[in-house]
């Protein structure tokens, strides 16, 4: 299957290209803009997949071994803001330790939905460690009119 990446969330100099575009082409993001640095010093991202059907946007975010209670999603304005946290492990007495590598985690990631987006109408569901956003779109054609001069 070939991956384009154009229209209105790759490319093309559009609402998409300013969040996406560090993503994949490796350049300008930070820390505060995704999540924080791995051993290597590597953003770690939340890997997302968008879709854009006819009546609604898909995007899909593979969050392994959290639950329902520890994913937030958040709208402000037109950016749609997913935070995710792994919680501690529960101590436990007389237990020996021989490897902790899984660490408390965070991990945050943001993106602007286009200016069709249905902000009020959003859904979202967890399942199986990945979470799908469907935001429905308004119809564009009653938001355009013409302007007489005068």
């Amino acid at each position: 299957m070939a991956l384009a990446l154009g229209g209105p969330f790759f490319g093309g100099g559009d609402f998409f290209d300013s969040l996406f575009g560090p993503v994949y082409q490796g350049r300008g993001q930070t820390d505060t803009d995704a999540t924080r640095r791995d051993a290597r010093g590597r953003l770690r991202l939340i890997p997302l997949d968008v879709k854009e059907y006819n009546d609604h946007f898909e995007i899909k975010a593979d969050i392994p071994g959290v639950g329902r209670d520890h994913i937030k999603l958040l709208i402000d304005g037109d950016v749609l803001t997913l935070d995710v946290e792994r919680p501690p492990e529960k101590e436990e007495k007389d237990v020996k330790w021989h490897r902790m590598e899984r660490q408390v985690d965070f991990a945050r990631r943001s993106i602007r939905l286009p200016d069709n987006a249905d902000l009020s109408k959003i859904k979202a569901t967890y399942v199986n460690g990945v979470l799908t956003v469907e935001i429905p779109k308004i119809d564009q054609k009653g938001r355009q009119r013409q302007i007489n001069v005068e």
